[in-house]
């Protein structure tokens, strides 16, 4: 089977390319695989399993997209990473993997740019009177980020053109089967692979308290749902901060307001900030950690490839009880309530300090959920698994558009209801004859 898989590839700083170097040599033993990558230079590693090539070059062979037997998009929230990516799928249908349900910031970062009525009609496209109403009102400042995030997700645009969709969230399988006549399917975020489970070291298994214990926030902060904000103001205030200290690691776009948050709450000598870090020195990072925090409010919706990697090297984590995070067993994560997020992290640092070991106990159960449910192979099976229903469906889907567009030319040209009956009546017959 030949396959075209588009995704940020690295060295880009987002964990959807990390997740493609993970699986990449998974999948490129059961297909002939070509990444395309808008990217002008890649991690020539992944050349040892694919071809890659550039889909921003003027040059561009359409021939070689259409000779594959499907091709796959990768879509996340940020539109640094993925306005190419879904511009395209607009203009060559296949799956959508859909790493976020949630993708407003995307299409909000892609229109209105254009303009605030581009934005508005999207809203009004897709959402109705309510879409345009509120949106209205985000402009004009009456209402928040948070609240448009929440009630107008922009997922159906991201499947607008599809032949299929992937999602990593049981809890979305109905929204997105419902909005989209296309075949949509469930498997779980890959991570774990034969190659990249790491060992577990002394740490985990190690009895004695210490006297500091190190928490740790990582991950590309591109919104102020990652809670950063929240949790410092928290370990301001929490009696027994001085036993803590935290480490964060990776990008923030308003990097200056944590830095003056950070100093104005005179958490100088417990909160150090890294910046990105490459790959080992975080590994480094994430196996001297005792706690690690990655709260989502409000949540896009998908897994946390964050939480899969901390799982990885069987470190306990405090998550938010809401979107995908709130399906997992309470033995693999340390919940903490939207609405008590200040009394919740509180009461889990107070744990980590009398009882430790509950919490080793928790990181070791969060490694053998990822190895049981977040595996490579079993990602990669799933997915060959589906391509033969999305190849099943163009014929589907290419009778749907030729029908559409049929009928609005019929309905434009020909008055006579007695004309449009016949003339809809033996259209469809032809449709049905050719697919």
């Amino acid at each position: 089977m030949k396959i075209n898989w588009f995704s940020p590839l690295p060295p880009e700083r987002t964990d959807i390319a990390h997740y493609t170097a993970r699986i990449i040599p998974v999948l490129s033993r059961v297909c002939d695989l070509t990444l395309w990558t808008y990217q002008q230079k890649w991690d020539k590693n992944l050349e040892h399993y694919a071809t890659v090539r550039s889909f921003k070059e003027d040059n561009l062979d359409w021939s070689i997209l259409n000779r594959a037997d499907a091709t796959l998009y990768n879509i996340g929230n940020d539109g640094i990473y993925h306005k190419d990516i879904f511009s395209f799928s607009q203009q060559h249908s296949g799956i959508i993997i859909l790493h976020d349900f949630n993708l407003h910031e995307l299409f909000e970062g892609i229109y209105r740019p254009q303009s605030d009525y581009k934005y508005l009609e999207m809203l009004r496209r897709i959402y109705g009177s309510k879409g345009l109403e509120e949106g209205i009102k985000y402009i004009n400042g009456e209402t928040t980020k948070d609240a448009m995030i929440t009630m107008f997700p922009f997922y159906e645009l991201a499947l607008n053109n599809s032949l299929g969709a992937v999602i990593h969230n049981y809890d979305n399988l109905e929204y997105a089967a419902d909005k989209n006549p296309a075949p949509v399917f469930y498997t779980p975020l890959p991570y774990a692979n034969e190659n990249n489970l790491r060992p577990l070291n002394t740490k985990i298994s190690s009895t004695g308290k210490k006297s500091i214990l190190s928490l740790i926030c990582f991950g590309y902060f591109g919104g102020k749902n990652r809670r950063l904000i929240p949790i410092l103001k928290s370990l301001a205030v929490f009696p027994r901060k001085d036993k803590f200290h935290l480490n964060i690691y990776g990008e923030i776009q308003f990097l200056d307001e944590i830095v003056s948050l950070i100093e104005s709450l005179n958490l100088k000598k417990i909160v150090t900030f890294h910046g990105f870090a490459p790959e080992n020195k975080l590994n480094a990072a994430l196996d001297s950690a005792d706690l690690a925090i990655n709260l989502r409010f409000p949540t896009r919706g998908e897994a946390s490839g964050s939480l899969l990697r901390t799982w990885n090297h069987a470190l306990p984590c405090l998550v938010t009880k809401a979107g995908w995070f709130k399906q997992l067993p309470e033995s693999c994560v340390a919940f903490v309530r939207p609405e008590a997020e200040e009394e919740d992290i509180h009461r889990h640092l107070n744990a980590c300090l009398v009882d430790p070991e509950h919490y080793r106990a928790m990181g070791l159960a969060g490694r053998k959920y990822l190895e049981e449910n977040h595996s490579s192979e079993t990602f990669v099976r799933n997915l060959m698994e589906f391509i033969p229903q999305v190849i099943s469906y163009k014929s589907k889907a290419f009778a749907l558009e030729l029908g559409k567009r049929t009928a609005g030319k019929i309905a434009d040209d020909f008055s006579d209801d007695f004309a449009q009956k016949y003339l809809l009546e033996r259209t469809a017959k032809e449709i049905f004859s050719w697919t």
